[in-house]
């Protein structure tokens, strides 16, 4: 199914503006990307054009992309999309051609419904979603996991089909200790390991012991460092997801607000962690290079002299 394009009808209908011709070029060319089969470059100038100016054409085109690419949310929200321009703009064909497309995708959308343990909260690649009734999804691959205080995650990967309708049950992770000290994994550095203790030149009082601390202290600090910027990059992405998946030019549902909302604190979490460690690393910087270095010693060893000390 195709939506026709008549641009001379669409010219003509639009004012006589740079930005409107901008978006009836763009339109023609995104149109004829996904005529030859080329929808995922059509998409880009399809969506340039209804950023340029909204029309029913260019949001309904891209929605047939979407649906092809398996972004079946999306493209089911551009439909809608399109049918309120199309009233808009008194086409009552394209309008038609919205409410068949909204129709026919609806049953193609795969629905799970979760059975979560009574007190967890749902979380669907990497954002909250509703723990009652039935989860919309797009075909393919899903990270579920399912959590509450007290218990590791419960994770699950799903695998979902176009159409499909399935009940899944979670469970929790093993239960935590609320003692134990939560450790941050870095790649590289072994917890397990006990930390070596001080050397006895550390601790003979000749500043060695002040530099072995400051060293510590600006490498926990670039630790934390790393961890701000995982936590940062993470943000982003799943920023970017839930902008993609919940939300169209009206605006966003409530899983993406939500979502949205829970990738802007994971953000201010990596903020605070950045501030943290570059203030431990900065102290760690002066305690190493204001330590009272030890004075030079020379003995005599074998047939050689040896130099000890710090210079």
């Amino acid at each position: 199914m195709g939506i026709g394009l008549s641009l001379p009808a669409l010219a003509h209908a639009q004012p006589d503006t740079t930005k409107a011709d901008e978006a009836t070029a763009a339109l023609k060319k995104g149109y004829e990307l996904k005529k030859a089969g080329k929808c995922a470059e059509a998409v880009v100038f399809l969506r340039e054009s209804f950023e340029k100016k909204p029309s029913a054409k260019a949001v309904l085109n891209w929605a047939e992309c979407e649906e092809s690419a398996g972004r079946f949310l999306a493209a089911r929200a551009h439909y809608q999309e399109g049918k309120r321009l199309a009233d808009a703009e008194k086409q009552p064909e394209l309008a038609q051609v919205a409410d068949a497309r909204i129709a026919a995708i609806g049953p193609r959308i795969p629905r799970v419904t979760f059975a979560v343990p009574e007190g967890a909260s749902l979380v669907v690649d990497g954002s909250p979603r509703k723990a009652e009734g039935e989860v919309e999804l797009d075909p393919g691959e899903h990270r579920v996991q399912v959590k509450r205080e007290g218990y590791t995650d419960g994770t699950e990967a799903l695998s979902v089909t176009p159409g499909e309708h399935r009940a899944v049950k979670l469970a929790l992770g093993d239960k935590s200790d609320p003692a134990a000290p939560k450790i941050v994994p870095t790649p590289g550095i072994s917890h397990d390991a006990p930390s070596p203790g001080p050397s006895p030149e550390a601790s003979s009082g000749s500043g060695s012991g002040q530099r072995v601390a400051g060293a510590i202290t600006a490498g926990a600090g670039v630790v934390v460092i790393g961890v701000g910027a995982v936590l940062a990059l993470g943000a982003k992405s799943s920023y970017d997801s839930a902008v993609k998946a919940s939300c169209d030019p009206s605006g966003c549902d409530s899983a993406g607000r939500d979502a949205i909302a829970s990738a802007r604190g994971q953000a201010d979490v990596g903020t605070v962690l950045f501030v943290v460690g570059g203030v431990a690393t900065g102290l760690g910087a002066v305690l190493f290079f204001t330590a009272k270095k030890s004075p030079v010693r020379a003995q005599v060893a074998g047939t050689g002299l040896l130099v000890s000390g710090t210079f």
